[in-house]
């Protein structure tokens, strides 16, 4: 026997209702964990270095989300790059299936280390949405900064963003990708 529930005017199933519950909490731990401006490692210097004065390439690291440096899950690939935006391909190199969003960071290098970008308006937020990178699978995924960031001077920036792998409710791990590049 399935049981229904009318939620808003809205039939759904009992089990339905469930899994957006699930969701819900997922995402909700997700942005507790990628709050911006709260990501714990980034309070210290991350390691930085530009090889050969590179202006077209970028430089990435991976750490899961109490600080450990992580390889061999994500390659992050360039794609295009401009004061407002910047995409790149996201490799998959694992049998299990990473979800990620919409957040993101943006740090420029200073003298004394990194300092966050300043926002151009005070209220902002993040949709909270679930973009899958299949296993050993690859996504385009671009990053607009214009509207919270305005268009950026050329120096030396990173955007961070995160993924999970998500086995079960309560049972998920969480990852930093720090990205590195010019402008």
């Amino acid at each position: 026997m399935h049981t229904h529930l009318c939620v808003g005017g809205v039939i759904i199933s009992r089990k339905l209702l469930v899994s957006l519950i699930v969701v819900f909490v997922i995402a909700q731990v997700i942005f507790s964990y990628l709050s911006y401006n709260q990501t714990p490692y980034l309070e210290n210097e991350i390691e930085y270095e530009i090889r050969n004065g590179i202006e077209n390439e970028i430089e990435y690291y991976i750490y899961s989300a109490n600080g450990d440096r992580v390889d061999g899950t994500v390659n992050v690939e360039l794609v295009e790059k401009t004061q407002e935006f910047i995409t790149f391909i996201f490799h998959n190199n694992t049998d299990n299936e990473y979800t990620f969003g919409t957040w993101f960071e943006l740090g420029r290098r200073a003298e004394n280390g990194w300092e966050n970008v300043d926002t151009i308006i005070d209220d902002f937020g993040f949709t909270l949405i679930g973009l899958p990178l299949p296993p050993n699978g690859t996504r385009e995924h671009g990053f607009n900064w214009e509207w919270l960031h305005g268009t950026l001077e050329s120096g030396e920036y990173r955007i961070t963003t995160g993924f999970i792998y998500f086995r079960a409710t309560g049972d998920f791990d969480s990852y930093y990708i720090v990205i590195n590049f010019i402008l």
